[in-house]
């Protein structure tokens, strides 16, 4: 299995969601909304192609929720319509 997306889906959201007055998303903090106990940790390996083993779909839905892109996007299955 490839790396998931999630540093561009990260970018995604810094770029084009994210209000001006928001904080800008990173890693650490897309880590404690998905996983609240060593999200970061996951989200590193994750996004570097490191334990997807342990990826579940409710990961997947939560990534995809908070940074507001699609499971294509993240699995580079297809482009997604912005």
């Amino acid at each position: 299995m490839e790396n998931i997306r999630i540093k561009a889906a990260i970018l995604h959201f810094n770029n084009n969601v994210r209000k001006e007055n928001e904080p800008r998303m990173t890693q650490r903090s897309l880590g404690l909304f998905v996983i609240p106990s060593n999200g970061d940790f996951y989200i590193s390996n994750w996004s570097n192609g490191k334990h997807l083993g342990k990826l579940k779909p409710e990961h997947v839905r939560k990534i995809c929720e908070f940074t507001k892109v699609d499971a294509n996007f993240l699995f580079g299955t297809k482009k997604m319509e912005l």
